[in-house]
């Protein structure tokens, strides 16, 4: 009896911790990192998405690894690349030339060499991959949803 309670009870708040940290960003945040308040040493950033006046509030707060490319800091964000901006302390939505004249683009010869290479460099390739799961991917998803495990808890 007294091995029942020895084993028992920190196994099932390991499990606990565990699915918790499958479940909520911030226990997840709390678990596995410490707050660094300097971009240049941290190595993930929590995103949390701004609430929308309009539309669907989907967005969904994420643990997103920090990319960096020579000097610039970076994160991709549901597809979209956001660049760090010293000066004011954020992360910014990478901004595209949008104000040429027309004429410009109609009478544009193409890229070199070496500007492709630095253009792919901050803008990235014009691919957008969708990836397929694997099975033991969607299985662990599965396996951790809250009413799965209720699901068992209750089979038990």
């Amino acid at each position: 009896e007294n091995l029942f309670l020895v084993i028992v009870p920190p196994a099932v708040l390991h499990v606990l911790l565990f699915l918790l940290t499958q479940w909520s960003v911030e226990a997840r945040c709390i678990a596995r990192f410490k707050r660094e308040t300097d971009v240049a040493k941290a190595t993930h950033i929590k995103v949390v998405p701004l609430p929308r006046r309009s539309g669907p509030q989907n967005a969904k707060v994420l643990l997103v690894p920090v990319q960096r490319q020579e000097a610039e800091v970076s994160l991709s964000y549901l597809k979209k690349r956001f660049v760090f901006v010293e000066e004011k302390g954020t992360f910014e939505r990478l901004r595209y030339d949008i104000t040429s004249p027309l004429g410009q683009y109609l009478n544009s010869q193409g890229l070199s060499g070496s500007k492709v290479s630095t253009l792919t460099k901050r803008f990235g390739e014009n691919i957008y991959d969708i990836p397929l799961p694997s099975f033991g991917e969607l299985f662990q998803e599965h396996a951790v949803a809250p009413f799965f495990v209720f699901q068992l808890f209750c089979v038990l």
